[in-house]
């Protein structure tokens, strides 16, 4: 069976204006796409609409990021700049009367687009009739870009893949932001915890009935969501900021199966920084330190078994003969995976 897949080409059509052709250079199931598209042109467009569309190939959102729902902008002076969108916005639908759903979604998307430009990623989105945000999200979408706000990126699915879309803010949108000194919050309704269902034939189900568990096990579920609600209500009197770019600090706690599975933080901008830029951190404008636990899973495995390790002493990755780096992936692979028998 041949892997290699043909060599495509596509063109970036905006507002009439048919850009350079970017090239991609083919790839094989072995190998990831590889593109030549310089992201920096993109954020350089000086364009009327706004709109890049991807007639053929694809162009991959260089750091993605998926929309929070549980995010929305707030300030002392948010709601007018909310306000003034939320007008054009249905001037620009046609709307005969304001829309709770298509409000709700455009705070949430440009809280989510603040993000994206403080974390220098790109916002990932579905244009798809069967996605369920299809009602509100392209045509916000369509606004931001037509006022000049957003850089629009419409994916075309081909035989190959499927192609997402994403948005870029503009220096316009962020101009106005920072005017209004927009910052995101997390919604009132926001879960502190999920519990993933179990996968089926490699694929996951919806969470599990949060108000279920929480009826069945409430001790146990107030326990789970009191460390949470304490970290995020922290945060609502202080601002994490690198390169004088806001961080969202919030969190929830994702659990699998059960509230006895699993229950680690996620969601916080700085979790997935790499650990150069985490050094950077700024609390309130002071500087930061990170304590590095050495070897915890292993410390917390002997200590179940009463034995007191110490990794400064016997470090558990070395073992001779192979290189503790492959030693540590490997084993921590192992050890936190839900398929043994796959291994």
């Amino acid at each position: 069976m041949n892997t290699n897949l043909a060599q495509n080409s596509y063109d970036f059509t905006i507002s009439g204006v048919t850009l350079q052709t970017i090239h991609s250079k083919g790839y094989s199931l072995k190998d990831p796409i590889s593109t030549t598209a310089d992201y920096d042109q993109i954020n350089n467009l000086h364009v009327t609409l706004n709109r890049i569309t991807i007639d053929k190939g694809t162009l991959l959102a260089k750091s993605p990021n998926q929309i929070n729902n549980d995010w929305l902008t707030n300030s002392t002076t948010a709601d007018n700049f909310l306000d003034k969108h939320i007008k054009q916005l249905h001037l620009f639908i046609n709307a005969k009367r304001k829309q709770p759903a298509t409000v709700k979604m455009l705070n949430c998307l440009l809280s989510n687009l603040l993000n994206a430009h403080n974390t220098q990623s790109q916002l990932l989105y579905s244009r798809r009739k069967t996605d369920s945000n299809y009602k509100t999200v392209p045509k916000i979408a369509d606004y931001l870009a037509s006022q000049g706000l957003i850089y629009n990126v419409i994916g075309k699915a081909n035989e190959y893949q499927g192609n997402q879309s994403f948005m870029i803010p503009t220096d316009k949108l962020i101009v106005e932001m920072k005017a209004a000194k927009v910052r995101v919050m997390l919604n009132n309704d926001a879960p502190m915890i999920e519990v993933r269902a179990a996968k089926v034939n490699g694929k996951r189900g919806d969470n599990l009935s949060i108000k279920r568990i929480a009826t069945r096990q409430n001790k146990l579920y107030k326990s789970c969501i009191e460390s949470v609600q304490a970290h995020n209500k922290l945060w609502l009197n202080h601002e994490v900021t690198l390169d004088d770019r806001h961080l969202v600090p919030f969190v929830n706690r994702i659990f699998n199966l059960s509230l006895s599975n699993g229950g680690r933080f996620y969601g916080a901008s700085h979790l997935i920084l790499p650990s150069q830029q985490r050094e950077q951190l700024l609390i309130d404008g002071e500087q930061t330190i990170e304590p590095d636990f050495k070897a915890m899973h292993y410390c917390l495995l002997y200590a179940m078994e009463g034995i007191e390790l110490n990794p400064l002493i016997n470090d558990p990755y070395i073992i001779n003969g192979y290189d503790r780096k492959t030693i540590k992936l490997a084993s921590l692979v192992l050890l936190n995976s839900e398929n043994i028998p796959a291994f």
